[in-house]
């Protein structure tokens, strides 16, 4: 299912909806946004993880890397990056300069 199908569409009365369906990074090429969310699933191995995905090992390019780097500069606003306890975890140990320029809100 697509994600902007499990979301609640925009009512057609008079009424404006604070908000907008959502659509994947693959089906909004070359659009800006006012806001970016992106959602990191929990990787199944440590090796697809952002923190290892992200920096590929010089001369190699991966594809997650393209994909992220397309997101969060296709905003005119925030980027949202979602990711697991684990992950975060990983990308505060071997990417520290990269989590010490993001502003995060744990709760």
């Amino acid at each position: 299912m697509p994600a902007a199908a499990s979301l609640p569409q925009p009512s057609m009365g008079s009424q404006m909806m604070p908000w907008s369906p959502g659509a994947n990074v693959h089906g909004v090429k070359g659009e800006t946004h006012d806001i970016t969310v992106f959602v990191c699933p929990p990787p199944k191995s440590a090796a697809r993880c952002p923190s290892a995905a992200w920096w590929p090992p010089d001369g190699e390019d991966h594809e997650e890397k393209r994909i992220a780097y397309v997101a969060m500069t296709r905003t005119r606003g925030d980027v949202v990056l979602c990711v697991s306890g684990d992950c975060f975890r990983r990308l505060s140990v071997d990417r520290a300069s990269f989590v010490g320029a993001l502003e995060s809100m744990d709760r």
